[in-house]
């Protein structure tokens, strides 16, 4: 359903309608509180290529706005030891059969390919299940660094949100700063009416709601290696169909790029913080057991979780010569603007900047925007009529988007439940990140 145009100092939005008496055991959270988003980076190769791609990705790679981002300084991970993979191998097209008018020369050639057929089949067999192996044991040892890798970087990640400074001292600077960025209405509403420091425990939320997601360049090919590799599968497949097989027409230059990116949270619950705050806590004013606390901080890690790996390529090309003479024969009245074409082609070593210039973060967030329940946009209504909510352009809120509108009902066992009763069209929209 649209919604009636309201006033442009709050947006409308998905919302969640109250039913009295909801008791439940399980309460669900109508108040959206902000992801942190860390950014990790990985290459499996060393070239230069992969170095340009990684720094690429480092500036491109920023969360969607109803994120926020954590810069943690860590280390770049540069896989080692990974299987190389060997062409996949190609089964050919079964020979042709000749017809009833086929003669003997022409029949005894085709039971001489069928003969090697087969051959070429039983070691296609081979060869493919061998290749799917080392395929699989590449990406478990990817996966397998890259775990290791997370995990400790967990340690860097508590350490930037509690501000630890090379004498190992810590502060809630950062969660302020944050806080004051994310709270809502709800929140400080809720703070006027509460004796406890309610900045520490949303701080809190925030750093429980810590998502990371580290970025691998996993291979970057030239165009050239993959029509020549088309080529190879071509001869391959054609290799008993007894005709001619042309090159493939090569249309373009440039490079191409693959990648894959690991999403992962930071499990940091109720009583990780008590611990934290008992074994690693410092602050200038502590002059006892900090060389304990220093020497257990060296060593430490935080639980993070696996949650998803998603793969992505990207395509740096321009045309190149051979499509434009394909273009002069198709089309010889334009013969001079092929010409000038031709000869305004770039060096194809002037794409190289641009590999790995993509936002994957967002890719990555976007992908999981409706299966993660912190991804989700939600807030209270506090107006039906027309339906207004507190929440804006600060976290990505666009006009004429539909959301949906919920209400919470308790069901038979007393549990809170989520009821879809309608759609709102976003008409107005605040302007709350200023």
């Amino acid at each position: 359903m649209d919604l009636l145009k309201t006033s442009k100092i709050y947006s409308i939005l998905f919302i969640l309608f109250y039913c009295n008496f909801l008791i439940g055991q399980k309460e669900i959270q109508t108040t959206y509180i902000r992801p942190s988003i860390v950014n990790l980076y990985s290459q499996s190769d060393e070239k230069n290529e992969y170095g340009i791609a990684l720094k690429n990705l480092k500036k491109y790679s920023i969360p969607l706005k109803r994120f926020d981002k954590l810069n943690v300084d860590y280390p770049i991970l540069v896989l080692k030891n990974l299987p190389e993979v060997p062409p996949k191998p190609i089964l050919p097209k079964k020979p042709i059969k000749p017809d009833s008018n086929a003669t003997k020369k022409e029949i005894s050639m085709y039971n001489k390919q069928v003969r090697s057929f087969l051959k070429d089949k039983s070691k296609y067999k081979s060869d493919i299940r061998d290749f799917n192996m080392t395929v699989s044991k590449r990406t478990k040892s990817q996966k397998q660094q890259i775990n290791k890798f997370v995990k400790q970087s967990s340690r860097d990640i508590i350490g930037t949100w509690f501000s630890r400074d090379s004498l190992g001292n810590m502060s809630s600077d950062l969660w302020n700063e944050r806080v004051n960025h994310a709270k809502t209405d709800d929140h400080v509403n809720l703070a006027k009416n509460s004796a406890i420091n309610r900045t520490t425990l949303l701080g809190e939320d925030l750093i429980k709601k810590t998502y990371v997601i580290i970025h691998l360049v996993d291979k970057i090919y030239t165009y050239k290696e993959f029509y020549d590799n088309k080529d190879r599968e071509n001869q391959i497949l054609e290799k008993y169909q007894n005709k001619k097989i042309e090159p493939i027409l090569r249309i373009k230059d440039g490079y191409k790029s693959d990648y894959k990116s690991y999403l992962y949270k930071l499990d940091f619950n109720d009583s990780l913080l008590i611990d934290f705050y008992d074994r690693y806590w410092l602050d200038e004013y502590i002059k006892t057991g900090r060389e304990e606390k220093i020497a257990d901080w060296e060593n430490a890690t935080f639980p993070i979780n696996y949650l998803s790996n998603h793969n992505f390529k990207q395509d740096n090309s321009q045309l190149s010569r051979d499509h434009y003479l394909k273009m002069m024969k198709t089309n010889p009245a334009m013969l001079v603007m092929y010409n000038k074409k031709i000869k305004s082609i770039p060096p194809v070593e002037n794409l190289i900047p641009r590999i790995g210039a993509v936002n994957l973060t967002s890719k990555v967030l976007n992908i999981n925007i409706k299966n993660i329940e912190d991804f989700k946009l939600k807030v209270p209504v506090y107006s039906a009529y027309p339906i207004l909510a507190k929440i804006g352009a600060k976290e990505g809120v666009k006009k004429n988007k539909r959301w949906a509108i919920y209400e919470i009902k308790i069901d038979k066992s007393g549990h809170q439940k989520k009821h879809k009763s309608g759609y709102a069209r976003i008409k107005e929209v605040g302007l709350n990140d200023t």
